[in-house]
Protein backbone atom coordinates (compact mmCIF):
# COMPACT_ATOMS: atom_id res chain seq x y z
CA UNK A 1 0.00 0.00 0.00
CA UNK A 2 0.86 3.66 -0.83
CA UNK A 3 3.06 4.96 2.68
CA UNK A 4 0.97 8.21 2.27
CA UNK A 5 -2.39 6.36 2.47
CA UNK A 6 -1.33 4.12 5.40
CA UNK A 7 -0.01 6.76 7.15
CA UNK A 8 -2.87 8.26 7.05
CA UNK A 9 -4.92 5.18 8.70
CA UNK A 10 -6.69 4.25 5.30
CA UNK A 11 -7.13 0.43 4.59
CA UNK A 12 -6.00 -1.33 1.20
CA UNK A 13 -7.06 1.02 -2.13
CA UNK A 14 -10.29 -0.37 -3.70
CA UNK A 15 -8.16 -0.72 -7.04
CA UNK A 16 -5.82 -2.88 -5.33
CA UNK A 17 -8.44 -4.98 -3.80
CA UNK A 18 -9.90 -5.11 -7.71
CA UNK A 19 -6.59 -6.25 -8.77
CA UNK A 20 -6.38 -8.84 -5.92
CA UNK A 21 -10.16 -10.14 -6.94
CA UNK A 22 -9.41 -10.39 -10.55
CA UNK A 23 -6.31 -12.96 -10.12
CA UNK A 24 -7.61 -14.62 -7.23
CA UNK A 25 -8.86 -18.15 -8.24
CA UNK A 26 -12.39 -19.15 -8.20
CA UNK A 27 -13.78 -21.07 -4.96
CA UNK A 28 -13.95 -24.81 -5.86
CA UNK A 29 -16.20 -25.35 -2.67
CA UNK A 30 -19.09 -23.89 -2.52
CA UNK A 31 -19.18 -24.49 1.88
CA UNK A 32 -20.60 -21.03 3.35
CA UNK A 33 -17.95 -21.13 5.70
CA UNK A 34 -15.64 -20.10 3.02
CA UNK A 35 -17.07 -16.81 2.30
CA UNK A 36 -17.54 -16.21 5.53
CA UNK A 37 -13.94 -16.88 5.76
CA UNK A 38 -12.97 -14.41 2.84
CA UNK A 39 -15.60 -11.59 4.25
CA UNK A 40 -13.87 -11.85 7.44
CA UNK A 41 -10.27 -11.51 6.18
CA UNK A 42 -11.60 -8.64 3.76
CA UNK A 43 -12.92 -6.57 7.17
CA UNK A 44 -9.61 -7.40 8.57
CA UNK A 45 -7.81 -5.69 5.85
CA UNK A 46 -9.79 -2.70 5.81
CA UNK A 47 -9.19 -1.93 9.58
CA UNK A 48 -6.68 0.77 10.71
CA UNK A 49 -2.97 0.05 11.45
CA UNK A 50 0.18 2.14 12.31
CA UNK A 51 3.04 2.31 10.56
CA UNK A 52 6.07 1.12 12.01
CA UNK A 53 8.48 3.69 12.40
CA UNK A 54 11.78 1.17 11.48
CA UNK A 55 10.16 1.08 8.16
CA UNK A 56 8.04 -0.34 5.24
CA UNK A 57 8.46 -3.26 2.74
CA UNK A 58 7.81 -3.79 -1.04
CA UNK A 59 7.32 -7.15 -1.85
CA UNK A 60 8.36 -8.73 -5.56
CA UNK A 61 9.09 -11.63 -6.93
CA UNK A 62 12.26 -12.23 -9.49
CA UNK A 63 10.51 -15.38 -11.41
CA UNK A 64 14.47 -15.86 -13.14
CA UNK A 65 15.99 -15.98 -10.14
CA UNK A 66 13.11 -18.04 -8.62
CA UNK A 67 13.56 -15.66 -5.40
CA UNK A 68 11.06 -13.56 -3.36
CA UNK A 69 12.35 -9.75 -2.95
CA UNK A 70 11.71 -7.46 0.22
CA UNK A 71 13.06 -3.87 -0.49
CA UNK A 72 12.91 -2.02 2.98
CA UNK A 73 12.58 1.57 3.46
CA UNK A 74 12.84 4.09 5.65
CA UNK A 75 9.55 5.78 7.07
CA UNK A 76 9.68 8.90 8.24
CA UNK A 77 6.14 10.69 9.23
CA UNK A 78 5.90 14.57 9.35
CA UNK A 79 3.52 16.24 12.03
CA UNK A 80 0.54 15.76 9.54
CA UNK A 81 1.07 11.90 9.85
CA UNK A 82 2.25 11.37 6.70
CA UNK A 83 5.33 9.53 4.89
CA UNK A 84 8.34 11.91 3.72
CA UNK A 85 11.16 11.50 1.88
CA UNK A 86 14.30 11.14 4.52
CA UNK A 87 16.01 13.63 2.22
CA UNK A 88 13.48 16.07 1.16
CA UNK A 89 11.21 16.37 3.77
CA UNK A 90 8.76 15.76 0.74
CA UNK A 91 5.56 14.00 1.17
CA UNK A 92 5.64 10.34 -0.57
CA UNK A 93 2.37 10.45 -2.46
CA UNK A 94 0.52 7.38 -4.21
CA UNK A 95 0.56 8.62 -7.67
CA UNK A 96 3.88 7.90 -9.70
CA UNK A 97 6.43 10.51 -9.45
CA UNK A 98 9.64 11.49 -11.41
CA UNK A 99 12.19 11.22 -8.12
CA UNK A 100 13.50 7.27 -7.57
CA UNK A 101 13.73 6.58 -3.64
CA UNK A 102 15.87 3.82 -3.48
CA UNK A 103 15.37 1.10 -0.59
CA UNK A 104 17.58 0.79 2.40
CA UNK A 105 17.86 -2.07 2.33
CA UNK A 106 17.03 -5.51 -0.04
CA UNK A 107 16.47 -8.51 1.18
CA UNK A 108 16.21 -11.92 -1.05
CA UNK A 109 15.35 -15.60 -0.45
CA UNK A 110 13.58 -18.35 -2.11
CA UNK A 111 10.83 -19.20 0.57
CA UNK A 112 8.77 -17.35 2.75
CA UNK A 113 10.99 -18.32 5.95
CA UNK A 114 14.63 -17.95 4.11
CA UNK A 115 13.13 -13.87 3.64
CA UNK A 116 12.23 -14.09 6.86
CA UNK A 117 15.02 -15.19 9.09
CA UNK A 118 17.38 -13.23 6.87
CA UNK A 119 14.93 -9.98 7.89
CA UNK A 120 14.84 -11.11 11.45
CA UNK A 121 17.73 -12.86 12.43
CA UNK A 122 20.48 -11.49 10.55
CA UNK A 123 22.64 -8.43 12.41
CA UNK A 124 23.23 -5.26 10.58
CA UNK A 125 26.22 -4.88 8.47
CA UNK A 126 28.96 -4.12 10.08
CA UNK A 127 27.68 -4.81 13.54
CA UNK A 128 30.45 -7.13 15.14
CA UNK A 129 28.93 -9.71 17.68
CA UNK A 130 30.32 -8.74 21.09
CA UNK A 131 31.72 -11.30 23.35
CA UNK A 132 29.11 -13.33 25.37
CA UNK A 133 26.35 -12.46 24.04
CA UNK A 134 26.45 -16.05 21.41
CA UNK A 135 23.18 -17.09 21.77
CA UNK A 136 20.92 -14.22 22.78
CA UNK A 137 18.25 -12.43 20.93
CA UNK A 138 19.38 -10.32 18.36
CA UNK A 139 16.67 -8.21 18.96
CA UNK A 140 17.50 -7.39 22.83
CA UNK A 141 21.04 -6.41 21.37
CA UNK A 142 19.58 -3.39 18.81
CA UNK A 143 20.57 -5.09 15.92
CA UNK A 144 17.39 -4.86 13.87
CA UNK A 145 16.42 -1.39 12.59
CA UNK A 146 14.35 -3.38 9.76
CA UNK A 147 11.23 -4.01 11.66
CA UNK A 148 9.91 -2.82 15.83
CA UNK A 149 6.32 -3.70 15.31
CA UNK A 150 4.64 -7.33 16.09
CA UNK A 151 1.63 -6.34 13.50
CA UNK A 152 3.88 -5.66 11.24
CA UNK A 153 6.16 -8.84 11.22
CA UNK A 154 3.00 -11.07 11.57
CA UNK A 155 1.80 -9.09 7.97
CA UNK A 156 5.08 -9.27 5.96
CA UNK A 157 4.72 -13.39 7.05
CA UNK A 158 1.44 -13.40 5.75
CA UNK A 159 2.62 -11.40 2.75
CA UNK A 160 5.60 -13.63 2.52
CA UNK A 161 3.60 -16.58 2.24
CA UNK A 162 0.56 -15.19 -0.71
CA UNK A 163 4.37 -13.77 -2.49
CA UNK A 164 5.96 -17.74 -2.08
CA UNK A 165 2.73 -19.42 -3.65
CA UNK A 166 2.57 -16.89 -6.60
CA UNK A 167 6.21 -17.95 -7.42
CA UNK A 168 5.40 -21.17 -6.98
CA UNK A 169 2.58 -21.75 -9.20
CA UNK A 170 3.42 -18.79 -11.76
CA UNK A 171 0.05 -16.76 -10.42
CA UNK A 172 0.21 -12.50 -10.24
CA UNK A 173 1.47 -11.74 -6.53
CA UNK A 174 -0.16 -8.20 -5.78
CA UNK A 175 0.75 -6.55 -2.06
CA UNK A 176 -1.84 -5.78 0.31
Amino acid sequence: MCPARRAAGGGRRASAVARHAAVAPAPTNTDPRDAELRALDDKLSWRPLQLDPAGYYIIKLDREARELIAEHYSNNINEKGLAVDDETGEVIGCKKSSSVRLPRRVFRGRTAKELSVRILEQRQQGQAEEPGQEGTDAQEQGALPWISRLEHANYLGREFVRAEMALLTGTEYVQD
